[in-house]
């Protein structure tokens, strides 16, 4: 197989989790290399292209290499036009790789296959020990959202939150969010908010969670349209480990994991998902995708990706 170029290499968690982990993974066996610009690309080669579009100047610098793209936008885009915007960069792909099914409709004009984030944060199903309450894990810009959704579903059950509530961007963004979604809560003071215990992410302190949770809930705001298509990469890390999750039905994440076999309820049906029935469900599911959904897994899957271009 040629060699495998992966970038561009950013400061990005997607980066890591999506290019360099897998990257690293396949290194044992085939030729890796990384690029931060075009020109570190030779020519011929294979490219594993993630997330940020590269502007038309590369892009034709790319044409000349007779470079063979595969793309993983990821959550790159917040809108159609936005998609609609890099159709130059898409036209030169030779395969776009989505995480999301129902993002395939964007990429119409090349073919396009799905891929799963690998379970980095997951724990062993073995390992858990429920001791505490539901759990949260998300972007603090985020969690208006999850107050909003909680308020609108007359959730009232305290939850634990788990999220970089310390970076300032993060709080901004909160807090115009919470101004824009008319929420009556200062979201500059995050250890102040009622119903939450917040925490700062570590991923020590996840897996501690991850543990000690009575269950976990995701929840996407489907009038968003970056929240609409984001991958369904937690609640794959809360199943694949045995923990009871929920998910707003009417978030294409709902869909997504009914088609793969578990019908996840909503954070609002509190009965549904601490019963003991759901739990099996759960850790019957669990051994079915945890497999899958180890590095190797993913990194063969890559392989694939490759061989089609």
């Amino acid at each position: 197989m040629s060699r495998l170029y992966f970038g561009p290499v950013r400061p990005l968690p997607s980066w890591y989790w999506v290019g360099q982990d897998v990257a690293e993974q396949l290194r044992c066996a085939h030729d890796v290399r990384y690029f931060s610009r075009v020109d570190d690309i030779a020519n011929d080669a294979i490219v594993f292209w993630v997330k940020a579009p590269p502007d038309r100047q590369s892009c034709a610098r790319l044409v000349d290499k007779r470079a063979r793209i595969i793309y993983l936008p990821v959550d790159q885009y917040a809108s159609e036009a936005d998609i609609a915007a890099h159709a130059a960069f898409h036209a030169i792909c030779r395969l776009v790789v989505v995480h999301l099914h129902t993002m395939r409709a964007f990429f119409s004009g090349v073919p396009v296959m799905t891929v799963d984030h690998y379970n980095k944060y997951g724990i062993d199903c073995a390992s858990r020990s429920p001791t505490s309450g539901p759990l949260w894990v998300g972007g603090y810009q985020y969690l208006p959202y999850i107050v909003l959704h909680m308020a609108r579903e007359g959730i009232d059950i305290p939850i634990d939150v788990l999220t970089d509530y310390r970076t300032p961007s993060a709080v901004a963004a909160a807090c115009r969010l919470g101004q824009q979604l008319q929420l009556e809560m200062d979201f500059a003071m995050p250890l102040r908010l009622p119903g939450m215990a917040i925490h700062e992410w570590t991923e020590a302190r996840q897996a501690d969670m991850l543990r000690a949770c009575c269950a976990a809930f995701d929840y996407k705001h489907v009038d968003d349209f970056n929240q609409r298509f984001k991958p369904p990469t937690k609640l794959q890390k809360y199943t694949a480990s045995g923990i009871p999750a929920a998910i707003n039905r009417d978030s294409p994440l709902h869909a997504h994991m009914l088609a793969d076999g578990v019908d996840l309820c909503s954070f609002a049906d509190t009965a549904t998902w601490s019963s003991a029935a759901y739990a099996r469900m759960i850790s019957t599911y669990a051994a079915q995708v945890a497999p899958r959904l180890r590095i190797e897994a993913i990194a063969a899957r890559y392989l694939v990706f490759a061989a089609a271009v």
